[in-house]
């Protein structure tokens, strides 16, 4: 692999950590102004720009929402926060679990198959999750860390020019991507479509479905690649 190849892989390797590193915290916890700082910071812009794709469109359309938030207000950061509340931790009812069995199980209740199936995935990168969160395994938040995780040791392995352990990895995270995102995100995205509140999150989880479907393709490009 040539010096300017493995350049251009490692930096889109990195913004791959940082992209998902932006949707766990966005999907796991309420928005606070540390976290819309980080948002619309310059350096996660930069890295949405990296992962410009004509096709997609995913980097053009994110740039613009994000945009719009830069300089909120206090009272428009605590709207964002009361809306995470109401459809990520309730007391009422979710209009849109963020949990892959609800989507996937014959009963659509959480704790299924895909559950131990994500568990194994993280096992296997030997990343723990706070069981005394009681959150299951395969919600949303969890799935985003754990691919932010594998892709900086994506980047980390071929910094260090273990170039089979990077192919390793990424092929791993596109079976991930398979079994436990693409076959429940478009119809989360649509369930949350239905939610009342539109402050922030239905268009969010909308450019992190833009994100996913962008990526699984970049993985298989630069799998090509190595």
């Amino acid at each position: 692999m040539n010096t300017e190849l493995k350049n251009t892989l490692e930096t889109l390797l990195y913004s791959r950590n940082v992209m998902y590193s932006l949707f766990h915290k966005l999907t796991g916890t309420p928005m606070h102004t540390e976290l819309m700082n980080t948002i619309t910071s310059e350096n996660t812009i930069n890295s949405i720009a990296l992962l410009e794709s004509n096709e997609n469109g995913f980097a053009k359309d994110f740039i613009e929402f994000i945009k719009h938030y830069d300089n909120s207000s206090d009272e428009a950061i605590d709207k964002i926060s009361d809306e995470y509340t109401r459809l990520f931790v309730g007391p009422a009812r979710l209009v849109a679990p963020p949990w892959e069995s609800v989507y996937t199980s014959i009963d659509h209740t959480l704790f299924q198959l895909s559950t131990l199936s994500v568990r194994l995935w993280f096992n296997r990168y030997q990343l723990q999750t706070d069981q005394s969160s009681r959150i299951a395994d395969d919600h949303i938040a969890l799935m985003m860390h754990f691919l932010s995780y594998t892709s900086q040791l994506a980047a980390e392995a071929l910094t260090e020019n273990n170039v089979e352990k990077t192919r390793m990895i990424l092929v791993d995270q596109s079976k991930f991507q398979n079994q436990h995102l693409l076959n429940w995100i478009l119809t989360y995205e649509k369930a949350l479509q239905k939610s009342s509140s539109f402050e922030f999150y239905p268009q969010m989880i909308h450019h992190l479905v833009q994100f996913i479907e962008l990526d699984h393709q970049l993985i298989d490009e630069m799998i090509a690649l190595i």
